[in-house]
């Protein structure tokens, strides 16, 4: 990859356009500024660090590969962890088909899950919380984890939520609420609750 300047090269905008008209430093800079974040972001979903490096790999070898296809975004971020979500999602499987099914009793699930997304959002920016969260996570199938922390820990909104993992809305908030409802059982419904008002310290 050629040697490239970050100060030269700035905004997402401006590297993605760069990127389609084939400018390697371009695909270098965007590499740069966010690869942390796409291995954090891994490695949040599966406990395989290696599997997690090959998946960025492959997100950014395809990206030069059709990078004459690609469509100006100004959503970079959120594009990428679409791509790498969907590399972890079918490594994940081994190509198995997917077996998820939606559940058929959701009484007002998004009333529900929004209701609590503000102190849940502001207990997890604890970082004591974060840890205990983080270790109750590890029991959330794939897709529940994966909801959680675009919602909670990347900030990412419902609607760039559903782009990432490429389903729709409702269907984030039905993995919201199921992932809701596993963490209250595993940490205990009363601490769940503690946690939930920020009240835990």
């Amino acid at each position: 990859m050629n040697t490239f300047s970050l100060s030269r090269l700035s905004g997402d905008e401006q590297l993605w356009n760069g990127l389609i008209l084939g400018d390697r430093d371009s695909l270098g800079a965007i590499y740069h500024k966010y690869v942390q974040d796409l291995f954090r972001f891994g490695c949040s979903l599966v406990h395989d660090e290696d599997l997690v490096r090959d998946a960025i790999q492959e997100v950014f070898v395809d990206l030069w590969k059709y990078h004459l296809t690609l469509q100006p975004t100004d959503k970079v971020k959120v594009y990428l962890f679409k791509c790498l979500s969907n590399r972890i999602q079918k490594e994940s499987q081994s190509g198995q088909k997917r077996k998820a099914k939606l559940e058929k009793y959701m009484l007002d699930e998004e009333v529900i899950v929004e209701s609590i997304e503000t102190s849940l959002i502001t207990a997890s920016q604890n970082r004591s919380l974060q840890t205990r969260l983080r270790k109750a996570l590890e029991y959330l199938p794939l897709r529940q984890k994966e909801v959680i922390n675009c919602l909670f820990f990347e900030n990412f909104s419902y609607e760039e939520t559903a782009k990432i993992m490429n389903i729709n809305l409702r269907s984030v908030y039905t993995l919201a609420w199921k992932a809701i409802s596993s963490l209250k059982e595993s940490v205990g419904f009363r601490i769940f609750l503690l946690f939930a008002v920020g009240l835990f310290s």
